[in-house]
């Protein structure tokens, strides 16, 4: 079976734990799951035409009879996907010949936590209602420290940024204390990892996993997209280099080094005041951010504090 590597960094942590770990899901769903008892399908062969974010099998046991989960994974409830999952579930569910149960995965706090479990159509006093199962994923933070989760350990961070570090090094802590399988713990400290690129600097993260850094090919598919990043940004990182140096001297290569610093903490207060701000920011905003000056940063902020939405802070600053 082979799987494609997301490029939304979010999107791929979700997907390699579901891959290396895929019990954990029935188990955050109530259904006590065996490590030897469920197994990750491979959509793309079974229903071509459909995407869906991912299908774990349970195969069977005296007690209980096969079934699947359809998972996917959402920051906040988006009505017009609903019928499109649930469309999933149910086309898997005629080609797999089995049940295969909706389950929608809230990654962050926020309006989510109000969102439908069901969706209802009724006319002429005729009605049919389909209910699907939800998880919010940040309930569980208490329950992944106590250790019953260990595998959704890298998550942490996306519910209590405020000491990036130190969270970083707690999960690390989890991760590492919970006897899970050699292949499946790398991964799943290789998934701490790249989220915690999202939330402090480079040099941050490879304080907490310097170690583990230095292991990257031992990290299976994760392993091969953090090393990719990595050598982005160090060949941006050279290219930069080389042509302030060869422009401004070593003196000045010094100050733009010095001056990247500033432009380095610009964007993570960037990063953590829109967040606060507006949630969890979507992948085109990432990237902007990403390649936004410390003035720039500071704009942002400003125009942050004059709109409502993300799309109006856009439009406001373009």
């Amino acid at each position: 079976m082979t799987f494609e590597l997301p490029h939304d960094p979010y999107d791929l942590a979700v997907k390699t734990v579901a891959r290396v770990a895929p019990w954990t899901f029935f188990r955050v769903a109530g259904f006590p799951a065996e490590p030897d008892e469920v197994r990750l399908e491979d959509t793309g062969v079974i229903v071509k035409e459909l995407h869906a974010d991912n299908v774990l099998l349970y195969d069977g046991s005296p007690e209980e009879p096969p079934f699947g989960l359809c998972l996917e994974y959402v920051w906040s409830f988006d009505r017009d996907r609903l019928r499109g999952w649930i469309l999933k579930a149910l086309t898997l569910e005629e080609s797999l010949n089995r049940v295969v149960i909706l389950l929608v995965i809230y990654l962050r706090p926020g309006p989510a936590r109000s969102a439908p479990d069901r969706l209802v159509r009724a006319a002429a006093g005729l009605s049919n209602e389909y209910r699907f199962e939800r998880v919010f994923l940040w309930e569980f933070a208490e329950r992944i420290r106590n250790g019953e989760f260990p595998e959704l350990a890298p998550f942490l961070i996306l519910w209590e940024d405020e000491d990036a570090e130190g969270i970083l090094r707690e999960e690390k802590q989890i991760i590492r204390a919970s006897g899970l399988p050699e292949p499946v713990e790398k991964e799943v400290l290789g998934t701490a990892y790249l989220l915690g690129l999202q939330y402090a600097s480079r040099r941050v993260v490879d304080a907490v996993f310097r170690e583990d850094v230095m292991k990257l090919e031992e990290m299976g598919l994760i392993g091969e997209r953090i090393a990719e990043r990595l050598a982005e940004a160090d060949l941006r990182a050279r290219t930069e280099g080389l042509e302030k140096g060869r422009e401004e001297g070593r003196e000045e290569g010094r100050e733009e080094g010095r001056e990247e610093g500033r432009v380095e903490e610009a964007r993570a207060l960037c990063f953590r005041l829109l967040r606060k701000r507006f949630g969890e920011l979507p992948y085109e905003w990432v990237r902007r951010i990403e390649h936004t000056d410390a003035e720039g940063c500071a704009t942002l902020l400003e125009r942050a504090l004059e709109v409502e939405t993300l799309p109006e802070l856009w439009q406001a600053t373009e």
